[in-house]
């Protein structure tokens, strides 16, 4: 979660060679994670016109680029393209998501068939092959859609073992699957080791917390919860991600049979609700809700005391 180191190596890569995607990519990575991480649309319009500038760069130098580089160009455009239907599913239309990701799988199996060791074009297609399966649902159950959901596996787990710079993030990739797929000893070894490595991020603990609560562990989803919310009270951001701390935290201590302590984590929200914006509010509405409920126990309980 160091953008800020991300996004100076990136502008250098720009600088160095400006007509080069990869810097922009590094760029346009860097503020899709700033996005997730904050739950909110902060790039906007700037976010599509830097994916644009990657698709155009891209499409140029293909027209000349020998196969081993063409392989990278198709890395590069199926990553924008993914960025792109990410961007789409999170803030924008579900629809053109979807649409998008159809393009994203066609760049990155035109990559492999310039460079089949290029093994980090597999990163995009694992991903592409596994939620596309797991989403298609009706289209699946009809046959518009192949259940590639073990093909999406293998393909991470080669990606995992042998790319050139995709392991991690394919690691974490796999962790999210994992978590999908109710292995959650599996999602705990995924991310263990990533977080170790990368000590000041909270993208790894995320699912690490939802395993070990979906798993009963409550003692260790409380403690992976409680890392979390420290990492947010610097930066709360729109305090989407700290209404699920306090509300995952909430019901660890109800589960641990610690109903004064869960009525106490749930006064916090009294301290920050009027800062929370209009769609926030709503997308969390049940969260804040259960949250008040504890709140105004603890308050009628101190009332009548």
């Amino acid at each position: 979660d160091q953008f800020d180191v991300s996004d100076s190596l990136a502008d250098r890569t720009v600088e160095m060679n400006p007509s080069d995607p990869a810097g922009y990519i590094t760029r346009a990575a860097s503020m899709l994670a700033r996005m997730t991480d904050a739950e909110e649309n902060l790039f906007g319009d700037g976010f599509r016109k830097l994916l644009d500038t990657i698709t155009s760069l891209c499409e140029k130098e293909l027209m000349t680029a020998d196969s081993p580089r063409k392989a990278w160009l198709y890395l590069f455009l199926g990553h924008a393209q993914a960025y792109r239907s990410l961007y789409d599913s999170k803030f924008g239309s579900s629809y053109h998501s979807v649409r998008i990701g159809l393009r994203t799988r066609s760049s990155y199996a035109a990559g492999l068939e310039r460079d089949s060791s290029l093994t980090d074009l597999y990163f995009g297609l694992g991903s592409y092959h596994y939620w596309k399966s797991v989403k298609a649902g009706l289209f699946r159950w009809i046959g518009l859609f192949h259940n590639d959901i073990q093909l999406g596996i293998d393909e991470l787990r080669l990606t995992a073992d042998s790319s050139l710079f995709s392991q991690d993030i394919s690691r974490a990739a796999l962790a999210w699957i994992w978590l999908d797929r109710e292995k959650y000893d599996s999602v705990v070894a995924a991310v263990e080791p990533l977080i170790t490595k990368y000590l000041s991020g909270k993208s790894f603990l995320w699912p690490l917390a939802k395993a070990r609560f979906d798993a009963k562990d409550f003692g260790g989803a409380k403690a992976a919860y409680l890392r979390l919310r420290e990492r947010l009270e610097a930066n709360p951001g729109n305090y989407q991600n700290i209404i699920e701390c306090d509300y995952y935290l909430a019901k660890c201590h109800e589960a641990l049979s610690e109903p004064t302590l869960a009525s106490t984590e749930a006064t916090r929200i009294r301290d920050y609700e009027k800062y929370v914006p209009g769609h926030v509010r709503e997308r969390q509405s049940d969260k804040i809700r259960y949250l008040k409920r504890l709140a105004e126990s603890v308050e009628s309980t101190a009332s009548a005391e």
